[in-house]
């Protein structure tokens, strides 16, 4: 049976999480290690400089170093969670020996497949914890 990995997620000053929101944080990153079979140890660093990091976007993961980046201001929980499993699947394609950093762009097939997976990962999740633990204020009926 293969190692179980681990990801440890770390905010940087001035990354704003509350008491419930941590808390769906570290149900959310083992469901998403387990969801996508991670063997190998990560860590994920949450932070609001995007210079610092030289993210581009809202997420940058590099796998040779064994960490991800997530762009935490102004953004949602739901949407970093997002993030966060679309990097943890480009680590995921990484132990496949699927995934190239220097092939990916918009359109590519490695970034298609972390969209849909992130997104799998997502929607199962808010599934499990309930619509109104993600969306607090918001009408389940939409």
């Amino acid at each position: 049976m293969p190692k179980s990995g681990k990801v440890i997620l770390r905010a940087e000053p001035g990354v704003k999480l509350d008491k419930k929101q941590v808390s769906i944080l570290k149900d959310y990153i083992p469901y998403c290690v387990r969801s996508l079979d991670l063997e190998n140890d990560y860590t994920g660093i949450m932070t609001n400089d995007r210079k610092k990091h030289e993210i581009e976007t809202t997420g940058m993961c590099m796998p040779s170093k064994g960490e991800f980046y997530v762009y935490c201001e102004d953004r949602s929980l739901i949407d970093i969670l997002r993030t966060i499993s679309h990097e943890l699947a480009h680590l995921s394609q990484h132990e496949r020996e699927v995934f190239d950093p220097d092939e990916i762009h918009f359109s590519s097939d490695s970034e298609d497949e972390a969209n849909m997976l992130a997104g799998e990962l997502v929607n199962a999740f808010v599934e499990v914890v309930g619509y109104d633990t993600l969306f607090e204020g918001k009408d389940e009926s939409r």
